[in-house]
């Protein structure tokens, strides 16, 4: 499963932080992580959580997705997020999630 779009991991960043907190599993958009069959209410506890976040968002919006630094130049990157956009992945994810199940396997995610 990819995160094609980097402003929606930084949507999903609060929740993929508090993932890592609770259960040392970390989804990095350079790294990677694997989920075992056993592991899968993880992944749909972040669907979830990031479903009712979502409800409250508006169609749209700028996602701040980081800040470079140059001399004293500050310059804030930011890209859209269309909430469609990130619904239809989230809904991808929970159907990979929900193949995953029927299979008895588990979910990776695989950084650059």
């Amino acid at each position: 499963m990819s995160l094609e779009n980097e402003a929606h991991y930084w949507f999903l960043w609060p929740l993929i932080d508090a993932l890592r907190a609770s259960h040392g599993k970390y989804v990095d958009l350079y790294g990677d992580v694997a989920f075992r069959s056993s592991e899968l209410p993880l992944l749909e506890k972040l669907i979830s959580d990031c479903k009712a976040r979502l409800a409250s968002s508006p169609p749209e919006w700028q996602q701040h997705c980081g800040v470079s630094l140059a001399g004293s130049t500050k310059t804030i990157h930011s890209q859209l997020v269309r909430r469609g956009d990130l619904e239809l992945w989230l809904e991808k994810l929970a159907s990979l999630v929900e193949l995953a199940r029927e299979v008895g396997s588990g979910v990776e995610f695989s950084g650059d």
